[in-house]
């Protein structure tokens, strides 16, 4: 057998027990160590047979010289380790002695001169001066090479001006000086960059400020105001600001007539809290919390997503501020409007163009003026191609929406507005309601549709008197009025009229309902301003007015009533009416003479107590009863 590695070797003799072989000092044959036609001699001891001759000695020697080769081996490589380390130090301790080291000197760096010939000692300043120089392109070769501080200076941090965000009262006037620079270098050396904070930060301050046309990105940082002053001037002024979010808080004790103003911006979110109830007025009929401005010939336009407002008398006006009809405020919106604890709701004046995209008016201010004239959920005071829709007004203090004009003709009449989708509740005078304010100027085209109103005139169970309508129609031309509800829910009517309509013109109102709605009438015609007497207002002739398909239940008196003793009456349509209970379901004061044009009169009428029509007898009233002229 070939032996290919020092191991025991077996031996029998004469088929005895296997005996192991090993060399005389007790170790293993090495390999060769036994060959063919070797004789051995050697002594059984135990199952070993221990040699007395030696192994070959060829084959130690091999292994011997081997081992010897391996050795030298590592010598060599050893010795050439060492040599290449002494090289590698002896050209560093000749690289050393050629370059001169500046002293050691705290918060510095060295640096490698551009000539790469000497190091420097540069301070951090430096440091960062020299790596701002170096320009690189993030997106390929073809992108915009720019440097670290371009780049991070595109975001100015309010923390790094040193605005205290704590809400600690004490930091007032430290943020007061903090914020009027960070105004001046928005104006100058930051415009066009974005500021940011973040949500949690409270600023308290107390100086009035005016951010310019900058893009702020504060998520949810609140500017908390501590001060108590009448003054009128506005507070924070967003002047072309592009923001997230506004947002003012006036804590108990703090007071201030116009807290924010907005000019031609886009934002998000408006918020204005005050933990008082505010009766911020200071005698001038713009005094109010919230103010959107803008001018056409500016080409300001507001674009807002939602304002949220709580513990202002004086709520929101929106106003093209040249108070001139040829530059309105044009263009622009207001996504969403939550509102409590009012007095003066919505106010929108000399504005084309807008839209307003509903929201929640709720809550009667403590302090408000009941009765007082302007004391509306929303007053378009004076607006023209616009949309106001899905708002629900609860509690106006007078009407729940008022669409008025100006009486003097200087900013923009009142003519192709669209509203629809309201819900009006407890009104204390009327729920809906149209009426420039002279016959001078009419409330002109347009569309008014899907108008609730429930309990009109709240608490007041009046049959005579002003404004107790729950729609009062007045001077109004070229019009379409469709699904109007007056319903009494939490008391027994709304309204003394569902509906007072006053020198209508050209104009259909269809679907209109009134469940328990008009106290006395479903629908009152008349001449007289609000049906009262009045010298300067009396309204003039109803002209070409088509009403289909009234509803009404639950009226005390004529379902119908025209009160035109001295104005004409022309092209009044009433078809498909149904009428329950009340008296007669039409009447009128007015003589034949009134009616100097064709008049129809068409109702199916059950439970009342007097006739179809009281009307004077006239060729030019036609009278038609459902109920006997169904084929």
């Amino acid at each position: 057998m070939k032996q290919t590695r020092p191991r025991p070797s077996p031996l029998a003799f004469n088929g005895g027990s296997a005996l192991t072989i090993k060399t005389n000092s007790g170790n293993n044959v090495v390999v060769g160590g036994l060959t063919a036609g070797m004789i051995v001699l050697g002594i059984v001891s135990g199952t070993t047979f221990r040699l007395v001759s030696d192994q070959a000695s060829a084959a130690v020697l091999a292994q011997a010289e081997a081992a010897q080769a391996a050795a030298e081996a590592a010598k060599t490589d050893a010795e050439a380790a060492q040599a290449a380390a002494e090289a590698a130090q002896a050209a560093a301790e000749a690289a050393a002695a050629g370059v001169s080291l500046p002293p050691v000197a705290p918060n510095r760096m060295l640096v490698d001169n551009a000539a790469g010939t000497a190091r420097e000692s540069k301070t951090f300043g430096e440091v960062r001066g020299l790596l701002d120089a170096v320009a690189t392109q993030e997106f390929g070769t073809d992108s915009v090479g720019r440097s670290l501080t371009q780049r991070f200076g595109d975001v100015v941090d309010l923390d790094d001006f040193g605005l205290d965000g704590s809400g600690n009262t004490s930091t007032v006037a430290a943020n007061d000086a903090v914020i009027a620079k960070l105004v001046t270098y928005m104006s100058v050396a930051g415009a066009g960059k974005t500021y940011r904070s973040r949500k949690g930060r409270i600023y308290c301050f107390s100086a009035a400020f005016t951010f310019p046309a900058v893009r702020t990105r504060l998520e949810g940082a609140t500017f908390r105001y501590i001060g108590n002053t009448i003054s009128s001037g506005d507070l924070i002024h967003f002047n072309g600001t592009d923001f997230d979010n506004l947002d003012c808080h006036l804590p108990t004790g703090s007071f201030r007539v116009r807290p924010i103003k907005v000019t031609g911006c886009r934002g998000d979110h408006i918020g204005l809290k005050s933990d008082d109830q505010l009766n911020n007025y200071n005698a001038s009929n713009i005094d109010y919390a919230i103010r959107l401005y803008g001018r056409a010939s500016l080409g300001q336009e507001n674009r807002i997503g939602e304002i949220y407002i709580d513990g202002f008398n004086k709520t929101i006006l929106v106003l093209g501020d040249t108070f001139a009809k040829a530059d309105p405020q044009r263009g622009g919106y207001i996504g969403y409007i939550s509102m409590k604890n009012y007095e003066k709701g919505l106010t929108v004046r000399n504005v084309d163009g807008m839209s307003f995209r509903g929201g929640f008016i709720r809550g009667m201010s403590s302090s408000a003026a009941v009765g007082d004239p302007g004391c509306n959920g929303i007053l378009l005071a004076s607006a023209k191609n616009s949309h106001f829709h899905d708002f629900l007004i609860e509690d106006a203090p007078e009407h729940g929406m008022r669409c008025a004009g100006d009486d003097l003709g200087n900013e923009v009449e009142s003519h192709n507005n669209h509203i629809h989708d309201f819900v009006i509740k407890r009104a204390r005078q009327c729920g809906f309601k149209i009426w420039v304010g002279n016959l001078t100027y009419k409330t002109r085209g347009g569309v008014v549709s899907n108008i609730t109103v429930e309990d009109a005139i709240w608490g007041n169970p009046n049959t005579t008197g002003f404004n107790y309508s729950a729609f009062l129609l007045q001077n109004f031309d070229h019009m379409n009025f469709s699904n109007l509800q007056a319903l009494g829910v939490d008391q027994a009517y709304s309204g003394r009229e569902a509906f007072f309509i006053g020198a209508g013109g050209r104009s259909t109102l269809s679907g209109l309902r009134s469940y328990n709605g008009g106290r006395v009438n479903a629908v009152r015609f008349s001449e007289f301003n609000n049906g009262e007497s009045d010298t300067v207002n009396n309204l003039a002739a109803q002209n070409q007015v088509k009403i289909e398909g009234l509803y009404s239940e639950g009226h005390t008196g004529d379902a119908v009533y025209l009160d035109h003793p001295t104005q004409s009456i022309r092209d009044v349509v009433m078809t498909d009416c149904n009428f329950v209970g009340g008296v007669n379901a039409f009447n009128a004061s007015a003589a034949a003479a009134r009616f100097v044009q064709p008049c129809v009169f068409e109702a199916a009428v059950r439970g009342h107590s007097g006739a179809l029509s009281a009307l004077p007898g006239s060729a030019n009233i036609t009278t038609i009863n459902k109920r006997t002229s169904v084929a």
